[in-house]
């Protein structure tokens, strides 16, 4: 796994977005890699790599990951 800036080897650090959450938020939200890609301000390319474990997000795009989580989680919460 790589650091998408840096490109050095790293692991997952705790509270980190894994491969398999960001898959599962895009295709709860019925969005292509492509819908997310712009959602997030990177190119699909980028998606891509995070969903296949070959890179982790950086500061910013972690964040808006969170805050995108976070915030259809409580949609999500509210039509139950």
């Amino acid at each position: 796994i790589f650091h998408l800036t840096t490109r050095m080897p790293c692991a997952y650090p705790v509270g980190m977005i894994t491969p398999e959450a960001i898959i599962e938020f895009r295709q709860r939200q019925a969005w292509s890699q492509a819908k997310l890609a712009a959602e997030l301000g990177v190119n699909q390319a980028t998606v891509s790599r995070l969903e296949n474990g070959h890179g982790v997000p950086d500061g910013p795009v972690q964040k808006l990951l969170e805050r995108m989580m976070v915030e259809a989680n409580m949609r999500r919460a509210r039509a139950i």
